[in-house]
């Protein structure tokens, strides 16, 4: 054993005291490094810390002037803090485990003003977040800015052009080859009469014959075979209704789409001539979309990402290309930790200038929080919540349980008396500020297994708009004036469905508000060449739906009526059967012999 020499021992020990050296002097600025570094990774937008200070004997971890950015709204900060103190166990971080029993977390402030932007360099928007943009802000075609624009309106309209007549054309195209998709069925009702009357004679027949024990044995055995054909008979009725029910439902899904493309046709051959849109429906997403798809959009970002790796642990099996690697697998032993633990955190801190000029305190705690929420055995918890005595007030709740194959989580909020004087509606063409008004709002988003499901609705009082306008002209002085009598509006947003086919709606008064103040101020010569533009299209429309309507109608009867009258033969048959069965001479003959 050459090797073991004192100049080796002595460069071993020197490696070792260099290496202990170092981490003590560079583990807080390593720390804070780590800390920012999945602290942007999680949030998609940048993280700054202060300072980290660790007191590695006295587990203990001090973290000052946190802020962490909105992904949604890159000026604005999602929170900061002052200062955050944690304590862990400096025994399980020997083993590589993050455990933290206790942390406290003061001067936590919510959506304040940054100044610089916080958006990370080649960031991609997250597919929640385009998900809301799509389906709550879509892009909206701008108000034509004067009023003395007006183009002549076109003697024909090109149905080439219109996507709600194309769409009833598709819907027609899929009627016609209804029967050919349905011609394997066609003689379905041919071959349930025949088996019908096959089954009806073998019924008939039992009432003669012997009234031996075998005799009425044999004629329990032949009710109950009957029983079960007519019963086969039942089921492929019914599977040939439903098949043929969803077929028609198919051509009336693109008669239900072609009328939503209808609206939308209108507003793009109001644009071309000239004429502004006033469909409320858009107007509610051109003035509440924007906002409300960020913090829908924030809060689902948020929820998807603590569900997806709180239940990371549940399923980690090595990948079939990893098999030889090795795996942590966390046993449930006494004294076990998962990676991750932070069981209890309480948080301070206050809302400046809320009411008046006055903060709104607030508090909180959050408790559970685990890389492996089946080792641990307790769902996570978070409650938030302040209130100004006469003032602004609001809670939160919200629970997520990943112990569970089917992860749960559900949050709930109220809020009343909260200012909104600073908010914007809308962007630079059609938007505006508001200078007064108090909101309350209330809501709840509940996942079970991977279905959401949701709703938030809002209400906004004594409010006072100044608009902001890119317009000009006769449309502008409309706009402002529909907009300046706006004092109060109602908001409903809706969630429904899995992550990967989230559905989303957005609904208010305000969009009918505003499309009603508009009318109102066009004279009668601009309502009636809109008028004129809207029966057009409307009058194209009618000559393709109404006869595609009734000829979708006349073929489900047509094919419908046969299944109906089988399945009714059927379902008299199968009573007779079972009176035969529990009540008629065979089963009442061998009943007899037990007397």
């Amino acid at each position: 054993m050459n090797w073991l020499k004192k100049g080796n021992l002595a460069a071993v020990a020197v490696i070792l005291t260099l290496g202990t050296l170092l981490s003590f002097l560079f583990l807080d600025s390593l720390l804070r490094w780590a800390l920012v570094r999945g602290g942007q990774a999680a949030a998609g937008a940048r993280v700054e810390i202060g300072s980290v200070r660790t007191r590695l004997l006295e587990g203990r971890l001090l973290l000052r002037h946190v802020a962490v950015a909105d992904r949604s709204e890159p000026m604005k900060n999602l929170l900061e803090f002052e200062d955050a103190e944690l304590s862990f166990l400096p025994s399980a971080a020997l083993r590589g485990k993050i455990v933290i029993p206790e942390a406290t977390l003061t001067g936590l402030r919510l959506g304040t003003p940054r100044s610089r932007s916080g958006a990370l360099p080649r960031a991609k928007p997250s597919k929640l977040e385009l998900l809301a943009r799509e389906q709550l802000a879509p892009v909206q075609k701008a108000l034509q800015s004067q009023a003395g624009d007006l183009k002549a309106l076109p003697k024909e309209l090109d149905v080439k052009k219109l996507d709600s007549l194309r769409s009833l054309d598709d819907a027609k195209a899929r009627l016609q080859g209804l029967p050919e998709r349905y011609k394997a069925q066609a003689e379905l009702p041919k071959k349930i009469e025949r088996e019908l009357k096959e089954i009806q004679a073998g019924l008939q027949s039992l009432q003669g014959g012997g009234g031996s024990p075998a005799d009425i044995a044999g004629k329990v055995r032949a009710v109950q075979t009957a029983q079960q054909r007519l019963k086969a008979l039942q089921a492929e009725v019914s599977q040939a209704k439903n098949d043929l029910a969803a077929q028609f439902e198919d051509v009336n899904a693109g008669l239900r789409k072609a009328q939503d493309l209808k609206n939308k046709d209108l507003n793009g051959l109001l644009a071309e001539a000239g004429l502004p849109t006033l469909d409320a429906d858009s107007l509610t997403k051109r003035l509440l979309g924007p906002a409300a798809s960020k913090k829908v959009s924030n809060a689902l970002y948020w929820l998807s990402w603590a569900r997806r790796h709180s239940a990371e642990k549940k399923g980690a099996q090595p990948k079939p290309e990893q098999r030889r690697r090795g795996v942590d697998v966390e046993f449930p032993r006494p004294g076990a930790y998962p990676e991750f633990l932070l069981e209890h955190a309480a948080f301070t801190g206050s809302l400046s200038g809320l009411a008046g000029g006055k903060d709104l305190s607030i508090s909180g705690s959050l408790t559970g929080v685990t890389s492996n929420p089946p080792l641990y055995g307790k769902p996570a918890r978070l409650e938030l919540g302040g209130a100004i005595a006469g003032g602004p007030s609001f809670t939160l709740k919200g629970q997520l349980d990943s112990t569970k194959p089917q992860a749960q989580a559900a949050i709930t909020f109220t809020a009343a008396g909260l200012p909104l004087a600073g908010a914007t509606l809308g962007d630079g063409e059609l938007g505006a500020q508001v200078q007064a008004g108090t909101a309350k709002a209330s809501g709840q988003l509940k996942l079970d297994g991977e279905r959401w499901v949701g709703e938030v609705l809002a209400t906004a009082e004594g409010v006072s708009l100044e608009p902001k306008l890119g317009l000009s002209g006769d449309m502008a002085r409309y706009a402002g004036s529909a907009l300046k009598g706006v004092k109060r509006f109602g908001v409903r947003v809706g969630i429904e469905g899995a992550e990967d086919d989230l559905r989303l709606s957005l609904s208010s008064d305000l969009g009918q508000t505003l499309a009603s103040g508009l009318k109102g101020a066009f004279s009668a010569a601009f309502a009636g060449q809109r008028k004129q533009l809207e029966d057009k299209l409307d009058a194209l429309y009618a000559d393709k739906a109404g006869p595609l309507s009734s000829q979708s109608d006349g073929l489900r009867k047509q094919l419908m009526g046969p299944l109906d009258a089988q399945q009714g033969a059927l379902q008299d048959a199968l009573k007779k059967a079972a009176s035969k069965s529990t009540g008629g001479s065979p089963l009442d003959q061998l009943k007899g012999l037990f007397r």
